[in-house]
């Protein structure tokens, strides 16, 4: 069947031929030639008329129609009641040819009008009713735009069922997707996380520009594959900015600051300039690192370049010199700004609560002109980071007085404040909070509440939360074994520890963590030294000072005194207060006085003002009698101005956590 046939015939099937005569029509359309068709349109007029033809359709009112139908059959008929089936014998073109010109262009407009409708729909987000009016047509478009923008328009939305469709429907019609198409389907499949379909279409192209490399780049650093990223960025022809771009952000968010600096000289060293998205890209990765020195430099490089003034660079060096703890700098930034938004708000905020200058923050934060939700998880964040879990509740209450909606961050700093306080009847109002508002499948906020629940003592939920999750990562593995463990339960962690390797969860350092801190409440002290050996030799996690230090009250709680001093002595690293201070108890326990005294004066030289030390080597002395020694112990903490801190303690009456001390008497 020719390709004008089949046209004519989609178009009297979209007007809803009935059924008897659509099959009259397929018959008369496969086996007989024009001439003969053109015959049977002429019977049809004079033996019916108009009126009757027009009664063999169905003339929908649906106002997103295709076209109008009705002026269709008038065209229709107006063509079939020309000249075109005069007997003239001094015409110059045949009849079969005027009528199949008169068709094609017939079915040019018909097509218009079909994208025309396609366009309104995508605009409408009405995607759906757009795809079906695409699938009436299975002979295809000509037009690619037809197809760009509605892949765009799934781009917009991520709506990847309908873009599945949208190829489907280029690959039954056989359409050639050129360059641009290409390119939208690339960009489609990869924002919305199909990141293997997107490679296909991207190595099934006969060829490629430089916008198609940097799409599959930018799908691949979007989603964790930074290492194919980098692949494909060392292959590309030809490199724009946006490719260098792409790399830099891909490498400083996955955390790979350093190589996103590098690649950033590099950039400089190929006569690239810099825009202010690379600027942001490689302050992004001096932050995270810390890289204070390369930060500075490229602070001056903005100077020179003249993005000084841009506000987005600006707010990423306020994030630059405040996480490399130089808040000085950071202020200074903030207030020379010649126009401040909510990020930069955020941003100083933000600086001042990792440093835990709480009151700073929390005065800035009421001075905002304008907050959102980013400015309220920032400080509840950084209470509840910081250990001050009462006022990140308190901070929370108000935030849902103020009628802002949180999200799953937010949820996951409250949980955490009522994790650290153990605040079990707040933890279970939050979680009400999250199944109202649906952030319940969410696996951050999942992990968050199994810690909450195990932290708070009810490991009976946390079990349960834990076994009803769709999705594990290593976090809800590691909450739940040092739940067991915190709670006493250790067999209970040791037996999770080993359902995780036989899921194939790869565990981390602070997986050990939990296990080495279960042996230790109950003292399974070979058990201990096991698991402490299998963290190199069997899982590659190197063990950190606070494995040492939880291996040290392992050993020392059980008397191997000896075992223990080999451990300090031939740590890899010099060892820390964690260490020092296991050691420290573990001599009081044991009443060792030398190495109790070696201990404490480690301690009071990394630690000079924190009274617990001084308390336990006076207490140390005081078991063994030497009260001429704890006068030294006092007397040392009253000339450094060391005072003890009052004890305290929490209890929760009516869903509010009211805090005791000795002096309240």
């Amino acid at each position: 069947m020719s390709r004008n046939l089949r046209k004519l015939f989609l178009l009297l099937r979209l007007v809803h031929l009935q059924p008897q005569r659509l099959l009259v029509l397929v018959y008369v359309l496969v086996y007989v030639q024009w001439k003969s068709i053109v015959n049977g349109w002429m019977i049809a007029m004079n033996n019916h008329g108009k009126s009757s033809l027009l009664k063999t359709f169905h003339i929908s009112n649906n106002i997103h129609s295709v076209w109008n139908k009705m002026e269709f059959l008038f065209r229709l008929h107006q063509l079939i009641s020309t000249d075109i089936f005069n007997k003239n014998k001094n015409q110059q073109i045949s009849k079969e040819k005027r009528l199949k010109h008169a068709v094609d262009d017939l079915c040019e407009d018909a097509e218009a009008e079909l994208q025309e409708t396609i366009y309104s729909l995508c605009e409408e987000g009405q995607l759906e009713e757009a795809v079906e009016y695409l699938c009436k047509n299975d002979t295809g478009f000509s037009d690619s735009h037809v197809y760009g923008r509605l892949l765009q328009a799934c781009i917009d939305v991520k709506e990847l069922a309908v873009g599945k469709t949208v190829h489907a429907h280029m690959v039954e019609t056989g359409f050639k997707a050129g360059i641009f198409v290409a390119n939208r389907l690339i960009d489609m499949y990869a924002k919305c996380g199909c990141v293997v379909n997107a490679r296909q279409v991207f190595d099934e192209m006969p060829g490629r520009n430089v916008f198609s490399w940097n799409t599959m780049i930018a799908g691949y650093v979007n989603y964790g594959g930074i290492e194919e990223a980098r692949k494909l960025f060392d292959k590309i022809p030809q490199r724009n900015l946006i490719s260098w771009n792409s790399m830099i952000a891909g490498f400083s968010q996955n955390g790979y600051g350093e190589e996103a600096m590098k690649l950033f000289c590099q950039m400089q060293g190929a006569d690239m300039k810099p825009d202010r998205i690379s600027f942001v890209g490689v302050l992004n990765a001096c932050a995270s690192v810390a890289a204070l020195e390369l930060g500075k430099q490229v602070h001056a490089c903005i100077f020179r370049t003249g993005f000084v003034s841009n506000v987005i660079v600006n707010n990423a060096l306020i994030d630059m010199y405040g996480k490399s703890g130089e808040i000085g700098d950071a202020h200074r930034m903030f207030d020379r700004m010649s126009e401040q938004d909510v990020v930069s708000w955020t941003a100083i905020i933000t600086a001042y609560t990792q440093l835990g200058r709480m009151e700073i923050a929390c005065e800035m934060f009421d001075k905002m002109p304008q907050r959102n939700i980013v400015s309220w998880n920032a400080v509840i964040a950084g209470y509840a980071q910081r250990g001050y879990g009462e006022e990140a509740l308190k901070l929370f209450w108000r935030f849902l007085s103020e009628d802002v909606k949180p999200n799953q961050f937010t949820f996951v700093s409250v949980l955490s404040a009522c994790a650290c306080l153990a605040a079990l009847a707040c933890g279970r109002q939050v979680h009400g909070h999250i199944l109202r508002t649906g952030f319940q499948f969410s696996i951050f906020v999942e992990n968050a509440l199994v810690d909450m629940y195990a932290k708070s003592g009810n490991t009976v939920n946390a079990q349960k939360l834990f076994d009803k999750m769709h999705e594990r990562d290593v976090v809800s593995w590691n909450a739940m074994i040092s739940g067991y463990a915190q709670n006493g339960c250790a067999n209970e962690a040791l037996q999770l520890f080993e359902k995780m390797l036989e899921s194939g969860m790869k565990p981390n350092e602070v997986t050990f963590m939990g296990i080495l801190s279960a042996c230790s409440h109950v003292g399974l002290v070979e058990e201990g030294r096991q698991y402490f050996r299998s963290m190199s030799q069997q899982h590659s996690v190197t063990p950190r000072p606070s494995h040492y230090a939880i291996m040290i009250d392992i050993l020392g709680r059980a008397g191997y005194m000896d075992e223990v001093e080999y451990f300090i002595d031939n740590a890899p690293f010099e060892p820390d207060i964690s260490m020092w201070g296991a050691l420290l108890g573990a001599c009081r326990i044991h009443c060792n006085v030398e190495l109790g005294k070696r201990a404490a004066e480690c301690l009071f030289e990394l630690e000079p003002h924190n009274a617990a030390r001084y308390v336990s080597l006076s207490n140390l002395y005081a078991t063994m009698g030497m009260w001429d020694r704890v006068a030294e112990v006092r007397k040392l903490m009253k000339d450094k101005g060391v005072r003890k801190v009052l004890g305290c303690s929490w209890i929760e009456v009516r869903n509010r956590m009211h805090v005791f001390s000795c002096i309240d008497g």
